[in-house]
């Protein structure tokens, strides 16, 4: 009985082949990551530059306030809120929460604006279920931001 020849390369040390495919597989993942990311670079500024809005955001101000004050009116039935009426399971703590951070947002140029305090406060009442608190911050919107 004869026995096959052995291929000396699959019992040698490992040859610099192996080495340098790593290197070139390597060098395409971080070259096709790095395209990527630009890629998505250029997109959102192509979205901001040919949006409607451009690149000040348009009025998103005025729209925050006014989408804040929706969600008052809408909750015009539940307020002001009683104790016990603000918990996980009742979806008007997140409502409120929605609009007090609408508030906030805009309000977040200038944080002694009355909206970002407002905001601020409605927020943190909703955090630590204050209903005093909630229900004075909810006055104060109706009356000076929504009015």
């Amino acid at each position: 009985m004869t026995s096959q020849p052995v291929d000396p390369s699959a019992t040698g040390p490992p040859t610099r082949r192996g080495h340098r495919t790593r290197t070139v597989v390597l060098v395409a993942v971080a070259a096709a990551v790095v395209a990527g990311l630009v890629g998505l670079g250029l997109g959102g500024l192509g979205g901001v530059l040919f949006s409607s809005s451009g690149l000040g955001g348009g009025d998103r101000r005025g729209q925050d306030i006014a989408d804040g004050c929706v969600i008052l009116d809408r909750l015009e039935d539940d307020l002001p809120v009683e104790e016990g009426a603000v918990s996980l399971e009742e979806p008007l703590l997140f409502e409120l929460g929605a609009a007090g951070q609408l508030f906030m947002a805009a309000g977040a140029a200038d944080q002694d604006s009355e909206a970002w305090i407002t905001g601020n406060k409605l927020v943190s009442g909703m955090a630590t279920l204050d209903t005093e608190g909630i229900n004075d911050s909810v006055e104060t919107a109706q009356t000076t931001i929504c009015a």
